[in-house]
């Protein structure tokens, strides 16, 4: 559990990251209020709204944000009151007695500590949500994460979500999680169709990779993984920092997330195809013609997502929610060992531009189009 949190984490704040410096990226100005410290920090103020990156951040009791507030890399201490929004990534917040927000709050990879009054909802995601005393009026939900309150929860002080509660709600979870299984399966069989049709021998050579150095290519995919959100906080300070680099950033804050989303659809891809490719050679010549790169990657596509699928129509049934839960972790689990070591794998061979394995020039038979299915192959 403790595994899962932490993956529900990271994507969290990826992703919320996101959402946050979108929603602020048009109010950037052309000279900003910089605050430079022991880190790299920034810190820009304007109709109201305050985003920090990279430090911690502490509103006085006597002070009125007039907008929303956004805190990345940091933690915040509210004594005073927030007109608007507060959204917390990679940090806690903490909303002591007597503190106030007329929006909602979200903390993303963190905890939140309220005291408080919010008006809106409050939303945790990978994290914990410890309600003392404090009054939400809107609705309080956790994801990947715990709610505990401290003292008698009043009528209207807040409404905690919680899924599987209800057979309804457990079959709708499930349908929803259905629905969004096939379209990433529809989405990633388009990419590996893509991939095939414009770029067939880098693709071949990613494979090859996945294949034959798989434990190098994952490792090197860990640990690139483990450096994409630094490098996007460093990223946004640097534009932040430099001046002239601000109207970068309306580029970079939606570009990079999506460059790394593609980038892992293409290493699921490469993996896919990898699997699929052995999965033929441990069949033999019988399915012969079916061998073709195509097939590859959309029958090691439906083995990789069979798992989510399984897992999905478990969790829509009444006593079998706890089994399909778990499924579902090792499913996204195993899509995201994939991603990784098909990172590395395009990492180890430049993106599929260097020069093939040697053991894979030993077949006789054309990668996309199979016609000799039986070829001398000796792969792994």
């Amino acid at each position: 559990m403790h595994t899962d949190r932490m993956n529900r984490g990271f994507a969290a704040v990826a992703f919320a990251a996101l959402a946050a410096l979108l929603g602020t990226a048009h109010t950037l100005p052309a000279q900003d209020t910089l605050e430079a410290g022991a880190r790299p920090v920034a810190e820009i103020r304007r109709g109201g709204d305050r985003i920090v990156v990279g430090r911690d951040v502490e509103i006085g009791p006597d002070e009125v944000v007039e907008g929303k507030v956004v805190v990345t890399g940091g933690d915040l201490e509210l004594r005073g009151r927030v007109q608007g929004n507060v959204t917390v990534v990679g940090g806690d917040l903490r909303i002591v007695e007597g503190a106030a927000v007329a929006g909602s709050v979200q903390v993303s990879g963190g905890n939140l500590d309220n005291a408080g009054l919010v008006n809106g909802d409050a939303r945790v995601l990978g994290g914990r949500l410890v309600n003392h005393h404090g009054r939400v009026l809107g609705e309080m939900r956790v994801e990947g994460g715990e709610e505990r309150t401290a003292g008698r929860r009043t009528a209207g002080d807040g409404r905690l979500r919680m899924r599987n509660r209800s057979f309804l709600g457990q079959f709708s979870d499930g349908l929803a999680g259905l629905l969004s299984t096939i379209a990433l399966g529809l989405l990633l069989a388009g990419t590996g169709a893509a991939a095939v049709f414009y770029a067939h021998p880098r693709l071949d050579r990613v494979s090859d990779s996945v294949r034959a150095d798989t434990l190098r290519a994952g490792a090197l995919g860990v640990a690139t993984t483990f450096l994409i959100f630094p490098a996007y906080v460093v990223g946004i300070v640097i534009l932040v920092l430099t001046i002239i680099g601000i109207p970068f950033l309306l580029v970079f804050v939606p570009l990079f997330p999506i460059l790394v989303m593609a980038a892992g659809a293409c290493g699921v891809v490469a993996v896919a195809h990898a699997l699929g490719e052995r999965t033929a050679e441990r069949r033999g010549n019988w399915d012969a013609q079916y061998r073709n790169s195509y097939a590859y990657v959309f029958t090691g596509l439906a083995l990789m997502l069979a798992p989510l699928v399984a897992a999905n129509l478990l969790k829509m049934t009444v006593f079998l929610g706890f089994a399909g839960g778990l499924l579902e972790f090792l499913g996204k689990m195993g899509l995201l060992v994939a991603a990784s070591v098909g990172i590395g794998a395009m990492l180890l061979t430049r993106a599929g531009a260097g020069g093939p394995w040697q053991w894979r020039r030993t077949r006789d038979y054309d990668a996309v189009f199979d016609g000799q299915a039986g070829g001398s192959g000796t792969g792994v």
